[in-house]
């Protein structure tokens, strides 16, 4: 499901899942979906022609239908007809496969290799052909095209699969052959419109900072052989004070746990780490789960968690647990546990994500988004999770550096390869945040430690906003229900309480900015506009002028969240910012323009072009105030 749903996402849209073997929907969808992807690896068995049945069904309702991979359900002579589609019979000329015809979305990341066990005559009536094979009696199969309907794409011409010599590099060798992002988006005919962003806080690259709390107790390899927590907090935590969610694992730490001789040092390290301020705290677990849903089903201690003394796996001791201990010995006082990161296969049963839910903690962690320039592929860039019944399992931005160092076999600075990640995941489209996650091992080894805080000070180097992990997963929540409707004039956005970016593409031109109807300002990246919300509705319109004068000052970008916007006239506006950090900010604003912050005037630092760019201490402004008198 991730390789379809990752671009699906990025095209601002949430997925659900159905099981084509299953009873399908029997209402009308048109409307209430934007369109339905079909990707099978084999034919469906008996359900064929009721799926084919309901598929036509849709299709001539108006709901645009993508095809991926086995399409001999549907593409058949009982049905080609209505399709667009001209069939022959298989032809027994499969010699000279060749390429007749390729548009540029087909060879993405590899080129197409023509199949002849797959090759059977096949045209389309309407449409437009992505990809045509030939053979030598000039007999065309359309294996990839856009259609009336919506379009699809035959095997074996979506995903190939590079040949390895290394087992462990299997997954990383899949290639897209089409581009996901720009087929999806013209064969279900979306519009061009702003859609929610979850990378992005007031026109920035959000920033997080999250530890899985493994190897709290490990002895370092430094001068005295201290804990790694403790070289941990006084080398990087106390070193780079951004908002990081930080866990342990009860069963490291606790006197009932592994190590009780250590447990009274272990926790007092803990506590210390959880009274930073920049620290929001998380639990990861009792008894760290290696595989959550076979542990769940099984008695006794099977390998499937840690073998803690005396103890019987239980998921509300897993979760309930360890936050109640966590909050009842680490924590302090009025700090309560935000978070809770799932341990080991990261899979949680239904069970496990009810509990957590009835906690009232916000849980992360799983997905596999490893994008290197060693594997430079879409198909290693998650969604942004996964449905778990009526709860949804929101996936890490990116990886740890257990996988950058080989399951930690090394090279143990492996982990300074997560900057590749970045910047693939930042250009030529924005698909994640950074998110610099880690266990506390790393501080056990000087090769890792060196390799983490490289990672760290890269990070500085970037323009960004930083946030808790807590801020990230609720917007996540927030992207499968917020609402963007088209209007007479623009379009009107609808609970947007904890996401309140929204991406552009340029084509809809320059964003109108009008704090009364909850917009603050845009910022440009790459082909899209960034546009930044200041209330849990808004309406956004455009303005496609070519002379698009500065009529209102705006915020063009801040390392924090704009909590409120207001104008008494276009001359003026009023911000309040809220940041984890000191904060930055660039105004658009003419250069005769007065800014105060909470009463007090301000000078911009510097200036470039129409766009002056500030600094303050604090990590807030209550009234952050741009009068241009004419």
């Amino acid at each position: 499901f991730q390789y379809a749903t990752m671009p699906l996402n990025y095209l601002g849209y949430s997925t659900e899942y159905l099981d084509a073997r299953q009873s399908l929907p029997d209402f009308p969808l048109n409307g209430r979906y934007a369109g339905i992807v079909v990707w099978l690896d084999k034919l469906p068995g008996k359900e064929s022609r009721p799926l084919a049945n309901w598929l036509m069904r849709q299709i001539k309702s108006g709901v645009p239908v993508v095809l991926l991979g086995e399409t001999g359900f549907l593409f058949n002579h009982t049905y080609a007809a209505p399709l667009g589609l001209k069939i022959s019979e298989a032809t027994s000329n499969r010699s000279r496969l060749q390429i007749a015809r390729r548009e540029s979305l087909v060879g993405f990341e590899v080129q197409p290799i023509p199949d002849r066990g797959a090759f059977f005559p096949l045209s389309t009536v309407e449409g437009t052909p992505l990809l045509i094979l030939a053979n030598e009696a000039g007999e065309e199969q359309t294996a990839i095209s856009l259609t009336t309907w919506g379009g699809y794409v035959m095997d074996p011409y979506i995903l190939i699969k590079l040949p390895s010599t290394e087992k462990r590099n299997t997954d990383k060798n899949l290639r897209w052959v089409i581009d996901p992002v720009n087929f999806l988006r013209l064969a279900l005919k979306l519009p061009d419109m702003p859609v929610p962003d979850v990378t992005t806080e007031s026109g920035r690259r959000m920033l997080m900072v999250h530890m899985d709390g493994d190897g709290f107790a490990s002895k370092a390899e430094f001068p005295g052989s201290p804990y790694a927590a403790e070289v941990l907090i006084e080398r990087i935590l106390k070193k780079y004070p951004l908002p990081s969610t930080m866990s342990i694992i009860q069963g490291e730490t606790a006197p009932n746990g592994l190590y009780p001789a250590q447990s009274a040092v272990l926790e007092q390290y803990a506590r210390e780490m959880f009274a930073l301020p920049h620290v929001e705290i998380a639990s990861h677990s009792f008894s760290h789960p290696f595989d959550w849903q076979k542990a769940e089903g099984e008695s006794g201690n099977n390998g499937y968690h840690l073998a803690i003394p005396d103890y019987t796996f239980d998921l509300n001791a897993e979760i309930t647990g360890s936050i109640r201990y966590i909050e009842s010995r680490l924590a302090p006082s009025g700090k309560p546990v935000k978070t809770f990161l799932w341990s080991g296969d990261t899979n949680p049963g239904i069970d496990a994500m009810a509990i957590a839910n009835k906690a009232g903690v916000i849980n992360m962690n799983g997905g596999e988004t490893l994008i290197t320039r060693a594997f430079p592929t879409l198909t290693m860039v998650m969604p942004l999770g996964i449905p778990k019944g009526e709860y949804f399992q929101v996936y890490a931005p990116n990886q740890n550096e257990n996988v950058y160092t080989n399951d930690w076999l090394g090279p143990f600075y492996g982990y300074e390869r997560v900057i590749e990640t970045f910047q693939l995941t930042e250009s030529p489209l924005r698909l994640k945040p950074i998110d610099i996650y880690y266990h506390t091992y790393s501080a056990s080894k000087t090769a890792s430690l060196r390799a983490l805080d490289k990672v760290y000070a890269w990070a500085l180097t970037q323009e960004t906003t930083p946030v808790h992990i807590s801020a990230y997963v609720q917007k996540v929540l927030d992207f499968n229900r917020i609402v963007v409707a088209r209007t007479r004039d623009g379009w009107r956005v609808r609970g947007a309480e904890n996401l309140r970016e929204l991406r552009a593409p340029l084509s809809l031109g320059q964003p109108t900015i009008d704090p009364q109807s909850g917009t603050a300002g845009f910022n440009r990246h790459g082909n899209s506009h960034y546009l930044h919300l200041a209330d849990d509705e808004a309406s956004v319109r455009f303005n496609r002028s070519a002379n698009t004068r500065l009529a209102t000052p705006y915020l063009v970008s801040a390392n924090a969240r704009v909590t409120s916007a207001s104008s008494g006239d276009k001359q003026t506006i009023n911000l309040a910012l809220a940041g984890e950090v000191p904060l930055k900010f660039s105004l658009a604003m003419a250069p005769h323009c007065a800014v105060s912050a909470d009463g007090r005037a301000m000078r911009a630092g510097s200036r470039t072009g129409n766009i002056s760019h500030f600094s303050v201490p604090q990590h807030a402004i209550g009234e952050l105030r741009v009068h241009c008198a004419q």
